[in-house]
Formats: structure tokens, sequence, C-alpha cells
């Protein structure tokens, strides 16, 4: 219906297997900027209700997309180009707050998943350690464009994860790139955000990483204990 699609863009929808609410992306006035994630519910009488913004905690002033709810659990995932991105558009999941049914503690999902590229359209499956998503990431023969993956993975351990973050201040932050090493095993490449020269990294907790930020000519190198 109209309320849905509107004369601006609604780019991507994702309709839980209940068939009861709808999560979609659009431009449209009125939200936190560029393209938002939306969400609205299915009426008694089998009608869309009017939609609403998912609010600044899920939204930035940049562009969240690709929502997909899991077929299995109510954790949301989107993709976005803000909050702590490692660069371009990176996976983000939020577990529904069960007290009220907010969305606020959004998360990253990290590295492997995340790269310095583009990242999108991540779809888990109701086998629990399955999805599929859409990267740019390089490959060793330097194709382009994106292309789709297959990912096995466990079930994250929050509590043993650490989170690295800083920001890089540079007069061409796009030649900026950070390197994360522990025992002089690369554990992670990151592009600062093109805005704000912020970076994060998700590593695991107890442990000491070697951060160098380097433009190509100097090299600066910190020591981190998590």
């Amino acid at each position: 219906p109209s309320e849905i699609n509107t004369q601006y863009e609604e780019n991507y929808v994702c309709v839980t297997e209940d068939g009861q609410e709808m999560f979609f992306s659009s431009n449209r006035p009125g939200g936190q900027g560029g393209y938002d994630i939306f969400h609205c519910y299915r009426l008694p009488n089998g009608e869309w209700a009017k939609p609403t913004n998912m609010g600044d905690a899920v939204n930035t002033e940049y562009d969240e997309d690709c929502p997909i709810m899991h077929p299995t659990k109510r954790i949301l995932y989107f993709s976005s180009n803000g909050h702590n991105t490692m660069g371009g558009f990176d996976i983000f999941f939020v577990p529904e707050n069960p007290a009220d049914s907010s969305y606020t503690a959004v998360m990253n999902i990290g590295y492997p998943i995340n790269t310095p590229d583009d990242d999108l359209y991540f779809v888990p499956t109701a086998q629990k350690d399955m999805a599929y998503y859409a990267s740019i990431k390089w490959n060793d023969k330097q194709s382009s464009g994106f292309d789709i993956y297959e990912v096995e993975y466990d079930e994250p351990e929050v509590d043993k994860m650490a989170v690295i973050c800083s920001n890089i201040l540079a007069d061409d932050i796009s030649a900026v790139r950070v390197r994360v090493e522990q025992n002089g095993e690369s554990i992670g490449r990151f592009v600062p955000h093109r805005q704000t020269g912020r970076f994060v990294a998700i590593v695991e907790a107890g442990g000491e990483y070697v951060v160098t930020a380097s433009d190509g000519v100097n090299d600066i190198e910190r020591k981190v204990v998590t």
C-alpha cells in the first residue's frame, strides 16, 4: 500500500516467518538521514499499519539497508555504512529486547564476515550455523562486483570479545589503513570511516594486540591489551 511504497525509494523488505511484521529500508523524509529502516505490524483486518522509523538506536545519518529477521530468533540483521563500520557497508545485528520489543543494542558482526569493502544482504537460515551474504571483497583473481558467500559459523560468545576503536586524524583519510596484529599474525585490516575517521575492530578478549595506522608513508603503532 501507499504508506509503504512512496514516491521515494524502498530498497529491501523482510516479512517475518509468521507474516505479522515487516521491516524495510527507505530514503523518505523524516528519518535520521540517507536510507533508514522502518517497521510495521499487520493489523487484525489483514492490512499493514502505518510504518514507523526504528529510531536513532538503529538508524544513523548514513545509510541502513537490507533488514532481515532471523527465521527462528528475535534478532534483526541489517547493513550500514554508519555505526562502527570497518569501512563501506558492514553487517550488524540487534536482538529484540523482550521487555519492551525495542531494538537498541546494535553490534557489528565482525571480521572476517565484515571487511573494509561493502558487505550486504546477510541472510541467516533456520540452521543455526549457516548463512549467506554478498560482498564486494577482492579475491586473489582481483574480480570486481558483488559475489555471494556461504558462511558456516559458531554462535558468537559476546562476553569473550573486546572492541578496539579510535578516530584517525589525517589530511586524507581515504589513504589511511589500519592493521591489527597479534603475535606477528594479522587479525584484520581496516579502513577508517571516510567522514569521521573512526575504525573499529572486534577481537578476542584477554590478548595483546599491535595496532598500526599507515598512510603509505608514515606508520603510527600502538600496543593494546584487552
